[in-house]
């Protein structure tokens, strides 16, 4: 099992980075390694699971600018300013000696004393607020407006997510090592980038009316690159060919819904799905050692019983040698006084007959 994180384009749809962890790392630790591919003319944005204090402050003092979905639940700022009436403040809170060694824990040093950002309030079509924060606090040059449609262009993250894991199957791996699943990951990443800007360039080739509300079909891109992709890699795709590909996927298209929405059914329990993937990985890993230490249980109970077995095959091996050589020296020993009995018997007998004779 693995965790994985990118670094996502919005405007060109592609994945620019990629850094891939262990199933139990968390995810603001992945994020860190992230943050050098990124420059100070791009805007980092997040939803609620990544905000925290080290990390915004981390990011306010390389500076790299970010927008956040925050929790109120978990930041009692937030939540004294969605109680109020304020549309929009700014906060600046000091930084701890615990936010401080969060930051060492990940290999990251914090030199900024205080951390400011910006609350936003923005009111959904459903009526409900959102709570975003930034490290853009110029109201004038950054109105309070702009965030809103600025947040929502993360949708195509979860587009692309859906990509990546229904139609390319990212997490169904061909290995169980390491460099399997990096391999996999990588392959699939590209598959997705190379679909993506085929996309874009059959789009950029649709007239002014029908780019409006049409885009090239993704799914179908990715069904024709399945049988081209492996030569391409293995030789250079001719210019024709591509060309011609791409005037195919400039009339394969599919409408734009940007107003479509599905609701969440009102009776749905809202658990955090961090907490149910880690709570799923624990209970994947004990089952794992628990099988684990069964297995070696068995093997070592296997290993014994075949020890104890040899044991008292050589220990009856020994007896029945024993035996038999207690045999051997029986009958050996029987021959030999036998023998020697004869012997003196015949001696004897001699003794006599000659005695006789010198009588005589």
């Amino acid at each position: 099992m693995a965790r994985a994180l990118g670094l996502f384009a919005t405007p060109s749809k592609l994945m620019i980075e990629t850094v891939l962890g262990r199933f139990d790392d968390a995810e603001r630790t992945l994020r860190a390694q992230l943050l050098p591919h990124l420059a100070s003319d791009d805007l980092l944005i997040m939803d609620r699971g990544f905000p925290a204090v080290w990390l915004f402050t981390l990011l306010q003092q390389r500076p790299l600018p970010f927008l956040a979905r925050m929790d109120g639940n978990q930041w009692p700022a937030v939540e004294s300013f969605l109680r109020s009436s304020l549309s929009e403040t700014v906060i600046t809170q000091p930084v701890s000696a615990s936010v401080r060694r969060q930051a060492q824990a990940v290999g990251m040093t914090l030199t900024a004393k205080t951390l400011t950002f910006r609350l936003i309030k923005v009111v959904l079509s459903t009526g409900h607020i959102e709570v975003l924060a930034t490290s853009l606090i110029d109201a004038h040059a950054y109105p309070a407006q702009a965030f809103a449609e600025l947040y929502h262009a993360r949708w195509h993250i979860e587009e692309a997510f859906k990509v990546l894991k229904h139609k390319l199957y990212l997490e169904q791996f061909t290995g169980e090592l390491p460099e399997s699943i990096r391999q996999d990951v990588h392959a699939k990443i590209f598959t997705a980038n190379l679909a993506e800007a085929l996309a874009r360039e059959a789009y950029d080739t649709l007239p002014d009316n029908k780019a409006a509300r049409y885009y090239p079909n993704v799914t179908y891109i990715l069904n024709s690159l399945k049988t081209r992709l492996f030569s391409w890699l293995i030789q250079r795709a001719p210019h024709d060919q591509v060309l011609e590909l791409i005037a195919l996927y400039a009339r394969t298209l599919e409408r734009k819904r940007p107003d479509r929405t599905t609701p969440k059914p009102k009776n749905r329990i809202s658990l955090n799905f961090h907490i149910k993937t880690w709570d799923y990985n624990q209970t994947q890993k004990i089952s794992f050692d628990t099988k684990e230490e069964d297995r070696v249980r068995t093997e070592n109970m296997i290993e014994a019983s075949r020890i104890a077995n040899d044991k008292t095959f050589g220990l009856n091996l020994l007896i029945a040698a024993g035996c038999s050589f207690g045999i051997f020296i029986f009958f050996a020993l029987y021959l030999i006084f036998y023998r020697l009995e004869r012997n003196l018997k015949n001696i004897n007998s001699s003794l006599t007959t000659i005695n006789k004779r010198y009588e005589t």
